[in-house]
């Protein structure tokens, strides 16, 4: 075994080996600002978590997405009966409601 799980990790590992030897002062610039690089790097740590905890989200799954919801939910509504105690008309209400979501 190569140590090297998919072709785009040695895709990755080559293109960083080649930009710190090209003698380039700058190299980590050229690979933090690549942004195939960054989101490689995301989906790889977040698939390793996801394959990590796979046993335990299938038992919370349902749960889980439960409680987000009910989460989102709850917090909109809040929202919008502050903005309604507040004395604000229906359209900005709607409006603090939505901008706030998203953050």
């Amino acid at each position: 075994m190569s140590g090297f799980d998919s072709r785009g990790e040695r895709i990755l590992v080559f293109y960083v080996y080649d930009c710190i030897n090209k003698n380039s002062k700058q190299w980590y610039k050229k690979i933090l600002l690549h942004k195939s690089v960054s989101v490689v790097a995301i989906v790889t740590i977040i698939a390793g978590i996801t394959a990590a905890n796979a046993h335990a989200l299938r038992t919370v799954g349902f749960v889980t997405v439960l409680v987000v919801i009910l989460h989102n939910v709850t917090g909109l509504a809040l929202g919008y009966g502050a903005a309604s105690l507040l004395g604000f008309d229906k359209s900005v209400r709607k409006t603090i409601v939505f901008i706030n979501t998203k953050q």
